[in-house]
């Protein structure tokens, strides 16, 4: 016979254990999981978020189910995608393999979880939150909705809330506990989860074990005076990682603080860098472009990589004394030549009549970010000329095709790369005309065309379904590109499946699905583009079995904060003739505050399913965490990772590149508020190209000069690491 104690004499013999605990070692970890997946003991919540910019992922072997915690497997994230916001989920299985359908009677789940912190709280008053577990499925083995609050008092911290759950289950009424942080890397827990009294521990590893922003979390419930699971144990253990891939804080040398006043860097569009009157000239008129060619510098033979080309108004435009100008057009070269040796492609330098060194590169071998190119090479110029020349402006190019433009004052530049107590930089940025520029020293035609091959992973899976907690077909995707002219991309995509389960193979339930072995995209594509718009055309052959043509428009505010696009298409099956006509239409807004963006997109869609999809992207260095909202025929919830999987500054030669996907995304999404939570792979798609306009001229969307203003810091990084 099982003997329940009271709820009044368990509350007591909680809170009574409160007070075995007054020696103070060190503060209370605020952020790590609970058992459940979310940030908390170990199985409620406080009132605190996963730190911004980090990420949990958590393997845990405790469910509660029919009254008792038993054991089982789940694989929790956590994730602090903006200040005060913790989203994640939770895959939970007892047994792999089976088929739910026909062997076995248990849960096998895939859930979201969310909690908010309410901001503008003092945080040595108190903390406030709110959640929920299991978000929105109609499948729902833990929902639970909940509010917390949290006090810390030195290393000893205390949470109560109150819970609406599943009846009779954890977070039922109210709840409450402690942490008491004992030594740096270990912590006492106790809690009342609405219905048990449980008791446990959590190790950390010490913060000099790992690299800043890395920790490591053992979590153990040893006791718990639920009749059902007194003898058994559980245990979580928990990698915590920042978001950036890189550490949460880079060492540096602190910086003394000078008392002159300086003028911040751009915050935002409305508060761009002051210039010096003498620089006025440049933000408002398009410099002119001509300069009086050095007619008396030696003669060299043009090699196969650099062509010399005279000024042709040399004779009636020569103001400056030959010294000058031989001096101009020696940096000029110089700085051509430099940039060979950091293989830039399609260089160009000259300098104009009003003394300005003028450069354009295509950058083809940084593709985490355009912006490390951009730094190294401002940073070149402007150590190179700050003697011989006031400016320097860059021209950036994708395919041919200036898409960016950015003018810096060489000496104030060339302080500011090398001093890190400059805290400033003299720096314009827009979106250029098209405009022509005299070169004198460019690169030699024949070295703009070569092949090149980017390998990317090919994945398509279904999780925690009824047939298997992981079903999957794995593929390695090569796409074959060449640039023919100006805006002009030939490509070709062959997909080759490595590994598939089961349930992938010929007679299996998603075999329609898998990772095909044959040409998946054969594309000709055209870009033109006037001042901030552009216009893709695509022709070719997309998704295995569609022929058809696309149009895409693109246009973006001349701050880079605001952009629409239209995109248009029709394609045809190749044998059963079906058609599949699209129409979309989207908006999207980038806050330079939070480096972060949000687009609507609404319309037809490929698979012909009407409606809408909202898209927040958060970015964290070149990695960024997008939550993805569709109501289509059915509603939908998406989180999706995008990566570089390539090194940050890529393997190039004359001949060819071979090089990985600067934007791979991976992405898991889920039914809701629908009775039967089928599985659906083809809801709200936008029928991306492999060469889309954001990430071939954009830098996946973030080529604006609002995005440059927020990280001139990176420019500075890139040119001192590379140099």
């Amino acid at each position: 016979m099982r003997i329940i104690a009271s709820t009044k004499a368990k509350k007591l013999t909680f809170y009574i254990s409160l007070l075995a605990f007054s020696i103070s070692a060190a503060n209370a970890q605020n952020d790590s999981l609970s058992l459940q997946g979310y940030s908390g003991l170990l199985n409620i919540p406080n009132a605190h978020v996963t730190t911004h910019g980090t990420g949990f992922i958590q393997y845990s072997d405790q469910m509660f189910r029919d009254g008792e915690y038993v054991h089982n497997d789940n694989l929790s994230g956590s994730f602090g995608i903006f200040p005060n916001i913790e989203v994640g989920g939770r895959i939970a299985w007892f047994h792999s393999k089976t088929n739910l359908f026909t062997d076995e009677d248990e849960p096998r789940d895939l859930s979201a979880n969310i909690k908010l912190k309410i901001p503008f709280i003092p945080d040595n008053w108190f903390s406030i939150a709110v959640g929920e577990q299991d978000a929105g499925g109609e499948a729902s083995f833990f929902d639970a909705k909940y509010a917390v609050i949290s006090r810390s008092f030195g290393p000893l911290r205390l949470d109560a809330g109150y819970g609406d759950s599943i009846e009779n289950q954890r977070l039922d009424g109210a709840f409450g506990g402690f942490e008491y942080q004992a030594f740096p890397w270990l912590s006492l827990i106790g809690e009342y989860d609405a219905r048990d009294v449980n008791a446990g521990f959590r190790i950390n590893t010490p913060s000099s074990w790992m690299p800043n922003g890395f920790r490591a979390d053992l979590t153990v419930m040893a006791y718990s005076d639920n009749e059902l699971s007194d003898d058994k144990r559980f245990f979580g253990l928990a990698f915590r990682f920042p978001l950036n891939g890189d550490s949460l804080k880079t060492k540096r040398t602190p910086v003394k603080r000078s008392p002159v006043k300086r003028t911040p860097i751009a915050a935002n569009q409305n508060n761009l860098p002051t210039h010096p009157n003498r620089h006025q000239k440049a933000n408002t008129a398009p410099l002119p472009q001509y300069f009086a060619a050095n007619r008396y510098r030696k003669k060299a033979t043009p090699t196969r990589t650099m062509t010399d080309y005279p000024s042709s108004e040399a004779a009636t435009l020569h103001t400056k004394s030959t010294g000058i100008k031989d001096q101009h057009n020696t940096i000029a070269k110089n700085l051509f030549r430099k940039l060979q040796q950091h293989e830039f492609e399609r260089i160009k330098t000259g300098v104009d009549a009003e003394g300005v060194l003028n450069v354009s590169i295509e950058n083809t071998i940084f593709n985490h970010n355009e912006l490390d190119a951009i730094g190294l090479t401002l940073g070149i110029a402007a150590n190179l000329a700050k003697e011989a020349f006031d400016k320097t402006r860059l021209f950036l190019t994708n395919e041919g095709i200036q898409v960016l433009e950015v003018i810096i004052s060489n000496k104030q530049y060339a302080k500011y790369t090398n001093n890190p107590q400059v805290l400033n930089a003299e720096i314009s940025v827009k979106y250029p005309s098209n405009t022509n520029t005299e070169w004198h020293h460019q690169s030699a035609p024949d070295s703009h065309y070569k092949p090149v091959l980017t390998l990317s992973p090919s994945i398509t899976n279904v999780i925690a379904n009824e047939n298997g907690v992981y079903s999957y077909s794995w593929g390695l995707e090569s796409t074959a590109s060449l640039s023919l002219w100006k805006g002009a991309i030939a490509s070709i995509s062959l997909n080759q499946e490595i590994v598939s389960n089961d349930t992938f193979k010929k007679d299996g339930v998603f075999y329609e699905f898998r990772e095909r072995d044959e040409v998946k995209n054969m594309t000709l594509q055209q870009t033109v583009k006037y001042k901030s718009l552009f216009n893709t055309t695509y022709v070719g052959r997309r998704q295995y079995d569609y022929k058809g043509i696309q149009n895409l428009t693109t246009l973006l505010s001349p701050s880079g904060t605001h952009k629409a696009t239209v995109r248009l298409g029709d394609y045809t099956h190749d044998t059963t003739d079906e058609s599949k006509d699209f129409s979309l239409y989207s908006y999207r807004y980038y806050s330079q505050r939070f480096n972060a963006s949000t687009e609507i997109t609404g319309g037809k869609f490929w698979e012909g399913d009407d409606g809408y999809r909202v898209e927040s992207k958060f970015w964290f260095g070149d990695n960024a965490v997008s939550l993805i909202y569709k109501d289509t025929d059915q509603e939908f919830i998406a989180i999706t990772w995008n990566l570089p999987l390539t090194p940050r500054k890529d393997f190039n030669s004359p001949w060819g590149q071979v090089k990985g996907n600067s934007d791979w995304t991976y992405g898991i999404q889920t039914m809701i508020n629908n009775d039967s939570n089928d599985i659906a792979f083809g809801p709200g798609i936008v029928p991306k190209m492999t060469f889309e306009t954001e990430q071939t001229y954009l830098n996946r969307d973030r080529l604006s000069p609002s995005y440059v203003y927020g990280n001139l810091l990176r420019m500075r990084e890139a040119y001192l690491q590379y140099k």
